[in-house]
C-alpha cells in the first residue's frame, strides 16, 4: 500500500462512509472500496495519484447512538424503516420527537458526526424528517451493496405519548411503549415486545416471540417462529404461530381467537367468543362471561376448560376420555362422546382432542 497524507486518508474515509458531492471522492467514479476488517476500511484511489489508502474505522460507546435528530411535535405519526437493525419507541411527556440511530458494523456502534451518517448514500436510502405531522426515519439498504452487509442501522425513539406509528424491519426486534394510537408493527428477523398501549395493534414476526402487556383496543399478533405471551389486554384477541405455545393472562374482550401448529394454549380471562386450536399442545381456558361459542380444538393433548354451570349449552365433546359431571342434561354421553344439550341448550360448546382427554369443570 503506497504512503498518503493525513488529509488524503481524511478525504479518503469521508469517501468511504457516503460524502458525495463535495467535490473529493464517489464510489461511482474514482474510490472503490476493497477491503475492510473490524477496524479498517481498504478503499483504491483513482484520481491524480493512484493508490490504496487504509481508514480506520472509529467507533463509540454502544450506549451511545452515532447521531440524534430532534422534532417538535405533540401528536401525529411515526414512521419507521430499516433493513438491518432493531426499532425502539418510547412514549414521554414532551412534545419533541428524538430520532436517535445506531450505526452498527459488526456489532459496534460507528462514531460519526450527523452530518457524515446523513450522507451514507452509497449503502443506504436514508430518509429522516417531517413532514406535515409525521415524522420518517428510514434506512433501507441498496441492493448489490456487498461491502454494506455487514453493517447495520437502528433507531431508538423517543415520542409524545399521543403518537401512532408503523414500524418495519427485516433484520431485528420491535419495542414499543407508552404510546396512544394505532400501533402497526412488522419485522422479518427478530421479536416484538409491546408494553402500555391505547390503540389498535397490529404485530407480526416471521423470526422471534410476541410479548404484550397492557394493551387497550384490538390486538393482532402473528408469528411464524415463536410463542405469543399476553398480559393484560382489553380489546378483541386474534393470535396466529407456527412455532410455539400461546399464553393469554388477564384478557378482556369481546372475542378471543387463537391458533398455533406447535404448542399449548393458555387462556385466562373473559371473552363472549372463544376459538383455541393447536396441532401440537395442551389447551387450558379459563373464560368467564361467555355467551356466544366456546371452540378448543387440538391434535396433539388434552384439553382443560371451566365453563359456567348455569348456562345453557349445546354440548359436542370428543376425546379418547371425556370428563365431565353432567347435570340437566338431555342427549349421548359416552366414555369419548358427549353430544347433547345442557339447561335446555343455547350457546355452541365444540371440544375436539385426538391425543387425549376433555376435562369440563362447571362451575
Amino acid at each position: 500500500m503506497n504512503n498518503s497524507s493525513p488529509l488524503k486518508s481524511f478525504l479518503a474515509y469521508l469517501a468511504v462512509i457516503g460524502i458525495i458531492g463535495y467535490g473529493v471522492y464517489s464510489f461511482a467514479s474514482d474510490t472503490i472500496l476493497k477491503d475492510h476488517d473490524e477496524e479498517h476500511f481498504v478503499v483504491h484511489v483513482d484520481s491524480d495519484h493512484d493508490e490504496d489508502v487504509k481508514v480506520k474505522i472509529e467507533y463509540t460507546d454502544s450506549n451511545d447512538p452515532t447521531f440524534v435528530e430532534t422534532f417538535k411535535m405533540g401528536s401525529g405519526e411515526l414512521d419507521v424503516l430499516t433493513s438491518g437493525g432493531g426499532i425502539t419507541v418510547e412514549g414521554h411527556d414532551g412534545n419533541e420527537v428524538e430520532v436517535q440511530a445506531f450505526v452498527r458494523k459488526n456489532g459496534k456502534v460507528m462514531a460519526a458526526s450527523k452530518d457524515v451518517i446523513k450522507t451514507l448514500e452509497d449503502g443506504f436510502d436514508m430518509r429522516i424528517e417531517k413532514s406535515g405531522s409525521t415524522v420518517y426515519a428510514h434506512a433501507k439498504r441498496k441492493a448489490n451493496k456487498m461491502p454494506w452487509k455487514r453493517m447495520s442501522i437502528s433507531f431508538h425513539v423517543k415520542a409524545p405519548h399521543d403518537i401512532a406509528s408503523k414500524l418495519r424491519t427485516s433484520g431485528g426486534s420491535i419495542k414499543i411503549s407508552d404510546l396512544n394510537g394505532d400501533q402497526n408493527l412488522h419485522t422479518s428477523g427478530g421479536s416484538i415486545h409491546i408494553d402500555d398501549i391505547e390503540g389498535d395493534v397490529e404485530a407480526k414476526t416471521s423470526g422471534g416471540s410476541i410479548n404484550i402487556e397492557d394493551v387497550d383496543g384490538e390486538l393482532q399478533a402473528h408469528t411464524s417462529g415463536g410463542s405469543i405471551n399476553i398480559e393484560g389486554a382489553v380489546g378483541n384477541v386474534e393470535g396466529r404461530t407456527s412455532g410455539g405455545r400461546i399464553k393469554l393472562e388477564n384478557v378482556e374482550g369481546k372475542r378471543i381467537d387463537v391458533k398455533t401448529s406447535g404448542g399449548s394454549i393458555h387462556i385466562d380471562g373473559s371473552a363472549k367468543f372463544l376459538m383455541a386450536k393447536t396441532s401440537g399442545g395442551s389447551i387450558e381456558a379459563n373464560v368467564n362471561g361467555l355467551s356466544e361459542e366456546l371452540h378448543l380444538s387440538t391434535s396433539g393433548g388434552s384439553i382443560r376448560a371451566k365453563v359456567p354451570s348455569d348456562m345453557g349449552m349445546d354440548l359436542d365433546l370428543k376425546a379418547n376420555r371425556v370428563n365431565a359431571d353432567l347435570k340437566n342434561f338431555s342427549g349421548t354421553a359416552k366414555k369419548d362422546y358427549v353430544q347433547g344439550e345442557m339447561n335446555g341448550g343455547g350457546m355452541p360448546v365444540v371440544m375436539r382432542t385426538s391425543g387425549g382427554s376433555i376435562s369440563i369443570d362447571f362451575e
